[in-house]
Protein backbone atom coordinates (compact mmCIF):
# COMPACT_ATOMS: atom_id res chain seq x y z
CA UNK A 1 0.00 0.00 0.00
CA UNK A 2 1.40 3.71 -1.18
CA UNK A 3 0.15 6.54 1.10
CA UNK A 4 1.58 9.81 2.32
CA UNK A 5 1.31 10.37 5.66
CA UNK A 6 2.43 13.27 7.69
CA UNK A 7 4.82 12.60 10.27
CA UNK A 8 5.78 16.03 11.52
CA UNK A 9 4.03 19.72 11.32
CA UNK A 10 4.82 21.64 13.77
CA UNK A 11 8.06 25.20 14.54
CA UNK A 12 10.86 23.78 15.20
CA UNK A 13 13.93 25.46 16.80
CA UNK A 14 17.16 25.25 14.72
CA UNK A 15 18.94 22.51 15.28
CA UNK A 16 19.44 18.19 14.80
CA UNK A 17 16.79 15.81 14.97
CA UNK A 18 17.09 12.35 14.99
CA UNK A 19 14.72 10.26 13.11
CA UNK A 20 13.91 6.65 14.06
CA UNK A 21 12.31 3.95 11.83
CA UNK A 22 11.88 0.46 12.39
CA UNK A 23 9.90 -1.68 9.97
CA UNK A 24 8.87 -5.55 10.25
CA UNK A 25 8.04 -8.02 8.22
CA UNK A 26 9.38 -10.28 5.71
CA UNK A 27 9.29 -7.66 2.74
CA UNK A 28 11.64 -4.91 1.68
CA UNK A 29 9.71 -1.60 3.22
CA UNK A 30 11.01 1.75 1.56
CA UNK A 31 9.51 4.79 1.51
CA UNK A 32 9.73 8.55 0.61
CA UNK A 33 10.32 11.63 2.14
CA UNK A 34 8.64 14.84 1.18
CA UNK A 35 9.38 18.11 2.96
CA UNK A 36 7.87 21.27 3.07
CA UNK A 37 9.78 24.34 4.75
CA UNK A 38 11.12 27.34 4.87
CA UNK A 39 14.86 26.07 5.46
CA UNK A 40 15.48 22.50 6.61
CA UNK A 41 17.21 19.18 5.22
CA UNK A 42 16.72 15.48 5.51
CA UNK A 43 20.02 13.55 5.96
CA UNK A 44 21.26 9.96 6.53
CA UNK A 45 24.85 8.79 7.55
CA UNK A 46 23.90 5.63 5.64
CA UNK A 47 21.16 5.22 2.79
CA UNK A 48 19.50 2.05 1.53
CA UNK A 49 18.22 2.31 -2.36
CA UNK A 50 16.01 -0.64 -3.66
CA UNK A 51 16.52 -1.05 -7.21
CA UNK A 52 13.73 -3.06 -9.42
CA UNK A 53 14.39 -1.76 -13.31
CA UNK A 54 16.52 -3.05 -16.31
CA UNK A 55 16.63 0.60 -17.21
CA UNK A 56 19.41 2.93 -15.61
CA UNK A 57 17.83 4.66 -12.61
CA UNK A 58 19.48 7.28 -10.67
CA UNK A 59 20.06 6.23 -7.18
CA UNK A 60 22.17 8.83 -5.33
CA UNK A 61 23.15 12.85 -6.22
CA UNK A 62 25.93 13.84 -4.64
CA UNK A 63 27.85 17.64 -5.13
CA UNK A 64 31.33 18.18 -4.54
CA UNK A 65 32.77 21.37 -3.94
CA UNK A 66 36.32 20.44 -5.46
CA UNK A 67 38.33 17.73 -4.24
CA UNK A 68 38.97 14.16 -3.25
CA UNK A 69 35.48 12.57 -2.40
CA UNK A 70 34.95 8.97 -1.64
CA UNK A 71 31.43 7.71 -2.12
CA UNK A 72 31.26 4.00 -0.51
CA UNK A 73 28.64 1.34 -1.80
CA UNK A 74 27.79 -1.67 0.75
CA UNK A 75 26.30 -4.80 -0.60
CA UNK A 76 25.46 -4.88 -4.18
CA UNK A 77 25.90 -8.71 -4.64
CA UNK A 78 28.80 -8.08 -6.96
CA UNK A 79 28.05 -7.57 -11.14
CA UNK A 80 25.76 -10.32 -11.51
CA UNK A 81 23.15 -8.69 -10.01
CA UNK A 82 23.94 -5.05 -10.22
CA UNK A 83 25.48 -2.56 -12.91
CA UNK A 84 26.79 1.21 -12.07
CA UNK A 85 28.34 4.26 -13.14
CA UNK A 86 28.84 7.63 -12.24
CA UNK A 87 27.81 10.63 -14.61
CA UNK A 88 28.36 13.79 -14.29
CA UNK A 89 26.43 17.06 -15.11
CA UNK A 90 27.68 17.09 -18.82
CA UNK A 91 26.51 13.06 -19.08
CA UNK A 92 30.25 11.92 -18.89
CA UNK A 93 30.00 8.60 -17.32
CA UNK A 94 32.61 7.01 -15.19
CA UNK A 95 32.73 2.65 -14.66
CA UNK A 96 31.70 1.53 -11.31
CA UNK A 97 32.82 -1.48 -9.71
CA UNK A 98 29.60 -2.96 -7.78
CA UNK A 99 30.51 -4.24 -4.04
CA UNK A 100 29.81 -8.30 -3.11
CA UNK A 101 27.24 -9.36 -0.95
CA UNK A 102 27.80 -7.90 2.69
CA UNK A 103 31.17 -6.16 1.42
CA UNK A 104 32.29 -2.08 0.89
CA UNK A 105 33.71 -0.69 -2.19
CA UNK A 106 34.67 2.69 -2.50
CA UNK A 107 33.52 5.35 -6.06
CA UNK A 108 36.18 8.13 -6.45
CA UNK A 109 34.22 10.62 -6.99
CA UNK A 110 36.49 12.79 -9.89
CA UNK A 111 37.77 16.07 -8.15
CA UNK A 112 36.27 18.65 -10.45
CA UNK A 113 33.52 20.65 -9.03
CA UNK A 114 29.38 19.76 -9.99
CA UNK A 115 26.93 17.51 -9.25
CA UNK A 116 27.16 13.73 -9.58
CA UNK A 117 25.29 10.70 -10.14
CA UNK A 118 25.07 7.16 -9.31
CA UNK A 119 22.96 5.12 -11.39
CA UNK A 120 22.14 1.52 -10.88
CA UNK A 121 20.18 -1.17 -12.80
CA UNK A 122 20.13 -4.78 -12.49
CA UNK A 123 21.18 -7.03 -15.93
CA UNK A 124 18.61 -9.61 -17.71
CA UNK A 125 18.49 -12.87 -15.63
CA UNK A 126 19.19 -11.78 -12.13
CA UNK A 127 18.36 -14.00 -9.35
CA UNK A 128 16.69 -11.67 -7.07
CA UNK A 129 13.41 -9.48 -7.61
CA UNK A 130 14.87 -6.30 -6.66
CA UNK A 131 18.39 -5.56 -5.16
CA UNK A 132 18.96 -2.87 -2.30
CA UNK A 133 22.21 -1.51 -2.07
CA UNK A 134 23.83 1.03 0.66
CA UNK A 135 25.68 3.85 0.42
CA UNK A 136 28.23 6.27 2.52
CA UNK A 137 29.91 9.46 1.58
CA UNK A 138 33.52 9.81 3.55
CA UNK A 139 33.25 12.82 6.17
CA UNK A 140 29.76 14.14 5.91
CA UNK A 141 26.19 13.07 6.14
CA UNK A 142 23.92 12.22 2.60
CA UNK A 143 21.06 14.56 2.04
CA UNK A 144 18.17 12.60 1.19
CA UNK A 145 16.01 15.67 0.72
CA UNK A 146 16.17 19.11 1.08
CA UNK A 147 13.80 22.61 1.28
CA UNK A 148 15.08 26.00 1.33
CA UNK A 149 13.34 28.93 0.43
CA UNK A 150 15.83 31.41 1.52
CA UNK A 151 18.12 33.91 0.51
CA UNK A 152 21.14 35.66 1.97
CA UNK A 153 21.38 39.39 2.72
CA UNK A 154 24.47 40.98 3.02
CA UNK A 155 25.08 44.27 5.27
CA UNK A 156 27.53 46.92 4.49
CA UNK A 157 27.85 50.36 6.69
CA UNK A 158 30.78 53.29 5.35
CA UNK A 159 31.93 56.46 7.12
CA UNK A 160 31.68 58.67 4.15
CA UNK A 161 34.43 61.63 4.35
CA UNK A 162 34.98 64.38 1.54
CA UNK A 163 38.38 62.51 0.60
CA UNK A 164 37.71 58.90 1.73
CA UNK A 165 35.30 56.07 2.26
CA UNK A 166 36.10 54.13 5.59
CA UNK A 167 34.39 51.31 7.36
CA UNK A 168 31.69 52.05 10.24
CA UNK A 169 29.18 51.28 12.88
CA UNK A 170 25.90 51.79 11.92
CA UNK A 171 22.25 50.08 13.14
CA UNK A 172 20.16 48.98 10.57
CA UNK A 173 17.14 47.62 10.83
CA UNK A 174 15.70 45.01 8.54
CA UNK A 175 11.57 44.06 8.56
CA UNK A 176 11.52 43.29 12.68
CA UNK A 177 15.40 42.25 12.92
CA UNK A 178 17.75 44.81 14.21
CA UNK A 179 21.50 44.61 13.32
CA UNK A 180 24.90 46.15 14.82
CA UNK A 181 26.85 46.37 11.48
CA UNK A 182 30.60 46.47 12.60
CA UNK A 183 32.00 47.60 8.77
CA UNK A 184 30.01 44.90 7.82
CA UNK A 185 27.72 41.74 8.81
CA UNK A 186 26.56 38.65 6.89
CA UNK A 187 25.43 37.35 5.26
CA UNK A 188 22.40 36.40 6.98
CA UNK A 189 20.13 33.90 5.99
CA UNK A 190 16.40 35.36 5.85
CA UNK A 191 12.91 33.74 4.30
CA UNK A 192 12.83 34.92 0.79
CA UNK A 193 10.24 38.15 0.62
CA UNK A 194 10.33 41.71 0.52
CA UNK A 195 11.60 43.66 3.94
CA UNK A 196 11.72 47.47 4.57
CA UNK A 197 15.00 48.74 5.75
CA UNK A 198 15.80 51.37 7.79
CA UNK A 199 18.70 52.88 9.81
CA UNK A 200 19.00 54.39 12.94
CA UNK A 201 19.84 58.22 13.17
CA UNK A 202 23.68 58.99 14.22
CA UNK A 203 24.01 62.85 15.80
CA UNK A 204 26.24 65.17 13.82
CA UNK A 205 25.83 62.79 10.78
CA UNK A 206 23.71 62.48 7.60
CA UNK A 207 22.40 58.29 7.55
CA UNK A 208 20.94 57.23 4.24
CA UNK A 209 20.26 53.75 3.21
CA UNK A 210 20.76 52.68 -0.91
CA UNK A 211 17.12 51.41 -0.77
CA UNK A 212 14.15 51.67 1.50
CA UNK A 213 13.11 47.78 0.69
CA UNK A 214 15.50 44.76 -0.23
CA UNK A 215 13.63 41.74 -1.47
CA UNK A 216 15.92 38.60 -0.54
CA UNK A 217 15.55 35.95 -3.24
CA UNK A 218 15.80 32.13 -2.86
CA UNK A 219 19.57 31.03 -3.55
CA UNK A 220 20.62 34.95 -4.03
CA UNK A 221 22.44 37.35 -2.22
CA UNK A 222 21.36 40.87 -1.95
CA UNK A 223 23.57 43.75 -0.38
CA UNK A 224 22.17 46.74 1.18
CA UNK A 225 24.51 49.66 1.59
CA UNK A 226 24.22 52.29 4.69
CA UNK A 227 26.30 54.95 4.25
CA UNK A 228 26.95 57.68 7.23
CA UNK A 229 28.02 61.50 6.26
CA UNK A 230 29.35 63.22 9.09
CA UNK A 231 29.28 67.25 8.83
CA UNK A 232 31.98 70.28 10.39
CA UNK A 233 30.89 73.48 10.63
CA UNK A 234 32.80 76.31 9.89
CA UNK A 235 32.13 79.36 12.44
CA UNK A 236 34.37 82.64 11.47
CA UNK A 237 34.52 85.65 13.43
CA UNK A 238 36.28 88.84 14.27
CA UNK A 239 36.34 90.67 17.53
CA UNK A 240 36.17 94.39 15.84
CA UNK A 241 33.71 95.50 12.72
CA UNK A 242 35.70 98.29 11.73
CA UNK A 243 39.56 99.74 13.27
CA UNK A 244 41.33 102.83 12.60
CA UNK A 245 44.85 102.16 10.62
CA UNK A 246 47.42 100.86 13.19
CA UNK A 247 44.74 99.06 15.48
CA UNK A 248 44.49 95.20 15.50
CA UNK A 249 41.80 92.71 15.31
CA UNK A 250 41.12 89.16 16.61
CA UNK A 251 40.19 86.70 14.03
CA UNK A 252 38.45 83.43 15.41
CA UNK A 253 37.81 80.68 13.12
CA UNK A 254 36.18 77.16 14.42
CA UNK A 255 36.30 73.58 12.79
CA UNK A 256 33.09 72.06 15.13
CA UNK A 257 31.27 69.03 14.29
CA UNK A 258 28.75 66.92 16.46
CA UNK A 259 29.73 63.85 15.36
CA UNK A 260 30.80 61.60 18.57
CA UNK A 261 31.98 58.54 16.99
CA UNK A 262 35.61 59.63 15.95
CA UNK A 263 37.61 62.53 15.27
CA UNK A 264 37.47 63.94 11.67
CA UNK A 265 39.84 65.57 9.29
CA UNK A 266 39.82 69.28 9.74
CA UNK A 267 42.04 72.20 7.90
CA UNK A 268 41.04 75.69 8.91
CA UNK A 269 42.95 78.96 6.83
CA UNK A 270 42.12 82.34 7.00
CA UNK A 271 42.98 84.74 3.73
CA UNK A 272 44.06 88.23 4.49
CA UNK A 273 43.49 91.46 2.21
CA UNK A 274 45.99 93.78 1.38
CA UNK A 275 47.28 96.17 4.10
CA UNK A 276 46.58 93.68 6.74
CA UNK A 277 49.48 91.50 8.91
CA UNK A 278 48.97 88.98 10.46
CA UNK A 279 51.14 88.10 14.46
CA UNK A 280 50.67 84.18 14.30
CA UNK A 281 49.58 81.33 11.71
CA UNK A 282 47.15 81.87 9.82
CA UNK A 283 46.44 77.77 9.26
CA UNK A 284 45.30 75.56 11.63
CA UNK A 285 44.97 71.57 10.98
CA UNK A 286 43.20 69.44 13.61
CA UNK A 287 41.26 66.23 14.04
CA UNK A 288 37.34 67.05 15.30
CA UNK A 289 35.02 65.32 17.52
CA UNK A 290 31.97 66.92 19.52
CA UNK A 291 34.12 67.28 22.03
CA UNK A 292 37.34 68.74 20.23
CA UNK A 293 36.80 71.44 18.10
CA UNK A 294 39.40 73.00 15.87
CA UNK A 295 40.13 76.66 16.43
CA UNK A 296 41.97 79.18 14.56
CA UNK A 297 42.85 82.44 16.80
CA UNK A 298 45.25 84.85 15.67
CA UNK A 299 45.53 89.07 15.54
CA UNK A 300 45.83 91.05 12.36
CA UNK A 301 47.29 94.61 12.08
CA UNK A 302 45.27 96.60 9.17
CA UNK A 303 47.76 98.96 7.77
CA UNK A 304 47.22 102.02 5.62
CA UNK A 305 47.11 100.06 2.64
CA UNK A 306 43.94 98.61 3.88
CA UNK A 307 41.98 101.21 4.20
CA UNK A 308 37.77 100.92 3.08
CA UNK A 309 35.83 97.77 2.62
CA UNK A 310 37.90 94.77 3.43
CA UNK A 311 36.91 91.06 3.16
CA UNK A 312 38.49 88.06 4.49
CA UNK A 313 37.69 84.62 3.83
CA UNK A 314 38.16 81.44 5.86
CA UNK A 315 38.32 78.16 4.28
CA UNK A 316 37.53 74.62 5.73
CA UNK A 317 39.29 71.78 4.27
CA UNK A 318 38.38 69.35 3.00
CA UNK A 319 34.62 69.71 3.72
CA UNK A 320 34.86 72.79 1.06
CA UNK A 321 33.13 75.33 3.05
CA UNK A 322 33.81 78.88 3.43
CA UNK A 323 33.04 82.68 4.72
CA UNK A 324 33.66 85.66 4.43
CA UNK A 325 33.51 88.37 6.91
CA UNK A 326 33.48 92.41 6.36
CA UNK A 327 35.93 94.73 8.17
CA UNK A 328 36.21 98.67 7.27
CA UNK A 329 39.27 100.27 7.62
CA UNK A 330 39.03 103.88 8.22
CA UNK A 331 41.71 105.87 6.85
CA UNK A 332 43.13 107.72 9.67
CA UNK A 333 45.08 105.73 12.29
CA UNK A 334 44.93 105.50 15.84
CA UNK A 335 47.96 105.54 18.71
CA UNK A 336 46.54 102.90 20.52
CA UNK A 337 45.92 99.29 20.08
CA UNK A 338 42.69 97.30 22.08
CA UNK A 339 42.50 94.19 23.26
CA UNK A 340 40.46 92.60 24.69
CA UNK A 341 41.56 89.06 26.93
CA UNK A 342 39.13 86.05 26.55
CA UNK A 343 36.73 85.27 29.67
CA UNK A 344 36.51 81.60 30.83
CA UNK A 345 33.13 79.66 30.87
CA UNK A 346 31.17 80.85 34.30
CA UNK A 347 28.32 79.52 36.30
CA UNK A 348 25.62 81.80 37.81
CA UNK A 349 26.62 83.87 41.02
CA UNK A 350 30.13 83.50 39.97
CA UNK A 351 32.27 86.65 39.73
CA UNK A 352 34.38 87.30 36.74
CA UNK A 353 37.12 89.65 36.06
CA UNK A 354 36.92 91.43 33.00
CA UNK A 355 39.99 92.91 31.22
CA UNK A 356 41.04 95.41 28.11
CA UNK A 357 44.72 96.41 27.31
CA UNK A 358 45.58 99.63 26.08
CA UNK A 359 48.83 100.12 24.00
CA UNK A 360 50.46 103.44 22.78
CA UNK A 361 52.42 102.72 19.76
CA UNK A 362 52.82 106.26 18.29
CA UNK A 363 55.85 108.30 20.03
CA UNK A 364 53.51 110.89 21.25
CA UNK A 365 51.58 111.07 24.23
CA UNK A 366 47.85 109.29 23.68
CA UNK A 367 44.69 110.36 25.88
CA UNK A 368 42.00 107.67 26.23
CA UNK A 369 38.35 107.32 27.05
CA UNK A 370 37.47 103.40 27.47
CA UNK A 371 33.55 102.14 28.26
CA UNK A 372 32.90 98.75 28.29
CA UNK A 373 28.86 97.31 28.57
CA UNK A 374 28.79 93.89 30.34
CA UNK A 375 25.63 92.40 28.53
CA UNK A 376 22.74 91.19 30.03
CA UNK A 377 23.90 87.93 31.86
CA UNK A 378 26.86 90.42 34.07
CA UNK A 379 26.20 92.97 36.67
CA UNK A 380 29.58 95.08 36.90
CA UNK A 381 31.03 95.28 40.61
CA UNK A 382 33.44 98.13 39.81
CA UNK A 383 33.46 100.98 37.47
CA UNK A 384 33.56 99.42 33.85
CA UNK A 385 34.97 103.20 32.41
CA UNK A 386 38.55 104.42 32.51
CA UNK A 387 39.92 107.54 30.97
CA UNK A 388 43.72 108.63 30.89
CA UNK A 389 46.82 109.08 28.68
CA UNK A 390 49.44 107.09 27.52
CA UNK A 391 53.13 107.95 27.16
CA UNK A 392 54.73 107.14 24.06
CA UNK A 393 55.24 103.24 24.16
CA UNK A 394 52.88 102.81 27.35
CA UNK A 395 50.72 99.96 27.64
CA UNK A 396 48.25 99.82 30.14
CA UNK A 397 45.70 96.60 31.38
CA UNK A 398 42.64 98.00 32.88
CA UNK A 399 40.12 95.43 34.56
CA UNK A 400 37.00 95.63 36.64
CA UNK A 401 35.16 92.57 38.36
CA UNK A 402 31.34 91.60 37.25
CA UNK A 403 29.09 89.36 38.79
CA UNK A 404 26.96 86.41 36.65
CA UNK A 405 23.39 86.90 37.02
CA UNK A 406 20.30 84.52 35.97
CA UNK A 407 20.25 81.19 36.74
CA UNK A 408 19.85 79.43 33.40
CA UNK A 409 22.90 78.60 30.61
CA UNK A 410 23.75 81.26 28.19
CA UNK A 411 25.36 83.76 27.05
CA UNK A 412 26.32 88.02 27.83
CA UNK A 413 27.91 89.78 24.56
CA UNK A 414 30.63 92.60 25.70
CA UNK A 415 31.27 95.55 23.52
CA UNK A 416 34.10 98.03 24.84
CA UNK A 417 34.16 101.52 23.16
CA UNK A 418 37.72 103.32 22.92
CA UNK A 419 37.71 107.66 22.06
CA UNK A 420 40.99 108.68 20.97
CA UNK A 421 42.54 110.65 17.84
CA UNK A 422 40.72 108.10 15.43
CA UNK A 423 37.85 109.68 13.66
CA UNK A 424 35.56 106.86 14.78
CA UNK A 425 35.48 105.06 17.89
CA UNK A 426 37.44 101.69 18.77
CA UNK A 427 35.56 99.02 19.62
CA UNK A 428 36.30 95.11 20.28
CA UNK A 429 33.91 92.84 21.45
CA UNK A 430 33.70 89.51 23.80
CA UNK A 431 31.39 86.92 25.20
CA UNK A 432 30.92 85.12 27.91
CA UNK A 433 29.48 81.74 27.97
CA UNK A 434 27.61 80.63 31.52
CA UNK A 435 27.29 76.77 32.05
CA UNK A 436 23.87 75.62 34.22
CA UNK A 437 25.27 75.17 37.77
CA UNK A 438 25.37 71.57 39.06
CA UNK A 439 22.67 69.50 40.61
CA UNK A 440 22.10 69.97 44.49
CA UNK A 441 23.60 67.11 46.39
CA UNK A 442 20.67 64.24 46.59
CA UNK A 443 19.46 64.01 50.42
CA UNK A 444 20.36 60.84 51.90
CA UNK A 445 17.20 59.80 53.60
CA UNK A 446 17.92 56.86 56.72
CA UNK A 447 14.38 54.87 57.54
CA UNK A 448 15.32 52.98 60.62
CA UNK A 449 13.63 50.44 63.00
CA UNK A 450 12.31 50.81 67.09
CA UNK A 451 15.37 49.13 67.82
CA UNK A 452 17.88 50.83 65.77
CA UNK A 453 16.35 54.01 66.65
CA UNK A 454 16.86 53.38 70.28
CA UNK A 455 20.45 52.91 69.59
CA UNK A 456 20.76 56.40 69.07
CA UNK A 457 21.57 58.93 71.84
CA UNK A 458 18.61 60.80 73.02
CA UNK A 459 18.42 64.80 73.98
CA UNK A 460 16.87 64.09 77.01
CA UNK A 461 18.49 63.52 80.26
CA UNK A 462 18.78 59.97 81.61
CA UNK A 463 17.82 59.63 84.87
CA UNK A 464 19.64 56.26 85.53
CA UNK A 465 22.99 56.12 87.59
CA UNK A 466 26.00 55.98 85.34
CA UNK A 467 26.82 52.07 86.44
CA UNK A 468 23.61 51.16 85.21
CA UNK A 469 24.03 52.43 81.45
CA UNK A 470 24.72 49.60 79.49
CA UNK A 471 28.13 48.66 78.95
CA UNK A 472 27.73 47.91 74.74
CA UNK A 473 25.18 49.64 72.07
CA UNK A 474 22.25 48.20 70.84
CA UNK A 475 22.62 46.42 66.93
CA UNK A 476 21.29 48.93 64.75
CA UNK A 477 19.65 48.66 61.45
CA UNK A 478 18.86 51.66 59.00
CA UNK A 479 18.07 51.62 55.29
Amino acid sequence: MQDWQTFLNQDLPAGTYTLKVRTEGNGKNTFAFRLNSISAAVQADHLNVTVRSNDWVPALNVYNPGGPLTVKMYDGDGPQELEAELRDAAGNSYPIKVSGQLEWDDIQVPEAKGNYTVFLRQPQGTFQYSNTVGFQLTGAPITVVNADTTGKLQLVAELVLPDETLPTQATVQVGEQTYEVQGSAGPVTLPAQEYPVSAAPIKGAEVTVDQPAVTVEKEQTKTVKVQVKPDVALNFSADKPEVCVGDVVKFTARATTEFERQALPATVQVKLPAGFTAAGETTVTARVDANNPGVLVFEAKAGAAAAGEQQVTATLLPWNKTQDLGVRVQPTATQIELRRSDLATAQPGDTVTVTLTLKNTSGAPAPYQLTDRPGERLEALDPATFSGELAPGEEKTLSYRARVKGEAAGQSDLQATLSSACDSQQTVAGTLSVTPPPPPPSKRWWRCSARARSAFPSTRPSRRPRSSLPTSRPRTRCT
